[in-house]
């Protein structure tokens, strides 16, 4: 008989499980970890020594293959589950990434506008931390609920990218708001820009900067986001509060940071 059927297979004796049983021993096949069977052989001079091979019955055989097919075929089962979960994933985060705004850089290069502050002492470190924070904590709530107050600024996305024109994240300065120097809002713009846009820290306050920039500039220019924006920024945009004026006189209650964000 062909010992290469795959019906056939051997099987190893193992010394240890060689038991005296009368005149006979009893010994335990084992294939893969499992014992097939227990067999009854003659008690030998050297046991140890006797080349013991048997063949399977065909019914052993028949449910060791069907228990390797099984197992087979799960695993393949998986892998394309795994292909399948990975493939869908992948795509709704391209689709989730197209969906998102990303800041339109070169709307807010412009030249650089000097500020009257009220004092020019520099900031402590805590204090320029506490300003960042502010912008984090409420990028964070935008990027969840379109809209967050908090410390005395309120931030709103106002994005839609089936609509025409550029959308914004407009900062809002509160009347209770209390900024001296231009670099606290500069930082606080900074914070949220590294939390909604992912921006490093350095690269944040280089175009925090700008914004500020550009928003001073607005202020006095109309024509610098009229007919620029969707329908949706323009309607929140108060004109005599749009952008932020160079005093920090009329910070308060009187400023509108217009972020210009475009399709990413």
């Amino acid at each position: 008989m062909n010992r290469k059927h795959p019906l056939y297979a051997p099987v190893v004796q193992r010394s240890s499980d060689l038991h005296d049983a009368g005149q006979n021993r009893n010994v335990s096949f084992v294939l893969q970890g499992r014992i097939i069977r227990d067999y009854a052989v003659p008690i030998t001079t050297k046991p140890y020594l006797l080349p013991l091979k048997i063949r399977l019955t065909q019914a052993e055989n028949r449910r060791d293959s069907i228990q390797k097919f099984r197992k087979s075929s799960m695993t393949l089962k998986l892998r394309y589950f795994a292909a399948f979960l990975a493939i869908t994933l992948f795509a709704t985060a391209t689709a989730l990434q197209a969906e998102d705004p990303a800041v339109s850089e070169d709307t807010v290069r412009v030249p650089a506008v000097n500020f009257e502050n009220r004092t020019n002492r520099r900031a402590t470190p805590a204090a320029r931390e506490y300003e960042r924070n502010t912008g984090r904590m409420g990028a964070d709530e935008v990027l969840k609920d379109g809209e967050f107050s908090l410390r005395g600024v309120t931030f709103t996305r106002l994005f839609d990218a089936s609509k025409e024109g550029m959308g914004a994240d407009v900062m809002t300065i509160d009347p209770n708001a209390d900024f001296g120097h231009i670099n606290a809002i500069i930082r606080v713009l900074q914070g949220y820009l590294q939390k909604a846009f992912e921006y490093k820290e350095e690269d944040a306050a280089v175009v925090a900067r700008y914004i500020v920039y550009y928003n001073a500039r607005l202020r006095a220019d109309a024509s610098l986001y009229k007919g620029k924006y969707s329908d949706d920024v323009i309607g929140k945009i108060v004109p005599e509060k749009a952008g932020i004026d160079r005093s920090f006189k009329n910070w308060a209650g009187n400023t509108q940071i217009i972020i210009p964000l475009k399709k990413n």
